[in-house]
């Protein structure tokens, strides 16, 4: 009887040590999901942008991201070969003022491209952007004592965009649990 009674509590430990980390698991994914997109500028010109993870189980993903799964499977993997996946929107915005000669412009610098004349019938107008992201995942650690840090409480992605013309608007970054 004692025997029988030391498993069943040693089997409801486990259950709620599972439950524990369940609870822990969707209330991250909450404050994720809730917190804005944090954005600064660092050396006066870039943007950065810095987002928590969002940890879906394989489930998960395909029952609320179907077009996540549907590029998993475009890409021919298996979702239980994908770690993590990201989502970032750029936006970039500027005023060029273009000096015509002979109904020709021209205007390149590192980011951009232009270049079009203007004819009688036709107008012939070409452009190339170009952007550089660099992307950074730090880990958050769950307890520190000293110089001491273990644990890991969660991640955070950080996204420096090169380009002073453009703004990173949504960043989203999910990590996939088997």
């Amino acid at each position: 009887m004692i025997a029988v009674l030391i498993a069943a509590i040693i089997c409801l430990s486990n259950l709620l040590k599972k439950e524990r980390i369940e609870s822990k698991r969707q209330s991250g994914n909450v404050e994720a999901l809730f917190s804005e997109l944090k954005t600064y500028k660092v050396r006066d010109s870039l943007n950065v942008a810095e987002s928590k993870q969002l940890r879906l189980t394989i489930e998960e993903l395909k029952e609320y991201r179907e077009a996540d799964a549907k590029l998993i499977k475009e890409l021919k993997l298996k979702p239980s070969q994908v770690e993590y996946i990201a989502h970032t929107k750029v936006v970039t915005k500027d005023s060029i003022v273009f000096v015509l000669k002979d109904s020709c412009f021209n205007y390149a610098d590192r980011w951009a491209e232009f270049n079009g004349c203007i004819r009688s019938d036709t107008v012939d107008f070409n452009y190339q952007t170009s952007d550089s992201l660099s992307t950074v995942v730090n880990r958050e650690y769950k307890h520190h004592f000293l110089w001491f840090r273990w644990g890991t409480k969660g991640y955070r992605m950080k996204i420096v965009n090169h380009n002073p013309r453009s703004r990173i608007t949504y960043n989203e970054f999910i990590k996939i649990e088997k």
